[in-house]
């Protein structure tokens, strides 16, 4: 599941044309944290 999540916001934010790969790739990862520390709590509730 989270690797689920990470290869879909790197796939999504990833842009090596775009001078801002190293900032989206830094903000990609910001994300997919926050989702999955989001998932870990709501699976750990129930």
């Amino acid at each position: 599941m989270r690797d689920a999540f990470i290869s879909f916001f790197f796939t999504l934010w990833n842009d090596k044309d775009s001078e801002d790969y190293a900032e989206m790739q830094a903000y990609s990862v910001k994300i997919h944290l926050l989702l999955f520390s989001i998932l870990k709590s709501t699976l750990s509730f129930w």
